[in-house]
């Protein structure tokens, strides 16, 4: 709970609006009883039915009231900064506390185009940790969060977002600045990427890139979607998609179609 109003006049509320329901629903039983034995009129029972509606919307009303009057974070968090003093009048929508998401805690880095391309295109090639000259002997590891693809045209960087893992340091605030060093993975944590030429990639869809792969068995051709790595010169790392041992299509892919049988010539 973060901040609660003086409930008084919110209880008395309550509790006068629950004597006004409990007595128009006795109202309510009693002329039900005599329309029964039609001693009382249909219009009285109508009367006493209106009136018990209207007295449970009140009494709902006033809880829904009552339950406001405690102010309660949506989410794990700290309090950064308050804006007002206990015992004092608040108006309707003014500021109260401000509050920070601690559930996750993220760290913003800044990096040169040619990392920023390989780390997108597969991030676990990467080791990422950090540390922090305000909490020493601590040391977080790093995962890849989001991307920025809006260039810093004088650094000419890209600004990533990275989450630490595990356990945190409860010396750790935010805004506070960090070290990241960024490492190339094992061998065996690293995916495996395939070197295609580029004029083999199909960039008729910019959101899933593909390769056409050849089958000699049978003859055909098939696309498959696969994920792009960095280029050099003609070529292009394929981190995901390709076990290594396939043909591919080096060219002339605009002209094919799934399953399409083609004649290979030269292998």
């Amino acid at each position: 709970m973060i901040a609660k109003l003086d409930q008084v006049d919110f209880e008395l509320a309550v509790a006068r609006t629950q004597a006004s329901f409990e007595l128009a629903e006795s109202e309510f039983e009693r002329a039900s009883s005599l329309a029964e034995r039609g001693v009382a009129a249909d219009a009285r029972l109508d009367t006493a039915r209106a009136q018990l509606a209207q007295a449970d919307v009140a009494l709902r009303e006033a809880e829904r009231r009552f339950e406001q009057t405690e102010l309660v974070a949506p989410f794990y968090a700290i309090v950064a900064r308050t804006f007002i003093e206990e015992y004092v009048n608040v108006t309707s929508a003014a500021p109260v506390v401000r509050l920070q998401d601690i559930s996750e805690m993220r760290i913003v880095s800044s990096l040169p185009e040619e990392l920023a391309a390989i780390a997108r295109a597969s991030p676990d090639a990467f080791d990422v940790v950090a540390t922090f000259p305000a909490v020493p002997g601590y040391t977080a590891p790093l995962v890849l969060r989001s991307f920025a693809t809006d260039v810093d045209r004088m650094a000419q960087t890209y600004d990533v977002e990275f989450a630490i893992t595990g356990k945190i340091d409860p010396r750790l605030l935010p805004g506070m600045t960090a070290d990241v060093r960024i490492s190339i993975a094992a061998e065996e944590d690293r995916p495996h990427s395939v070197i295609v030429p580029v004029s083999a990639v199909d960039t008729t869809s910019r959101t899933e890139p593909s390769i056409w792969i050849y089958d000699p068995s049978s003859g055909q051709v098939t696309r498959r979607t696969v994920s792009l790595g960095l280029p050099v010169n003609d070529e292009i790392a394929i981190p995901e998609g390709l076990d290594g041992d396939e043909l591919v299509v080096s060219g002339g892919w605009w002209r094919l179609s799934d399953n399409q049988k083609v004649t290979a010539k030269g292998l």
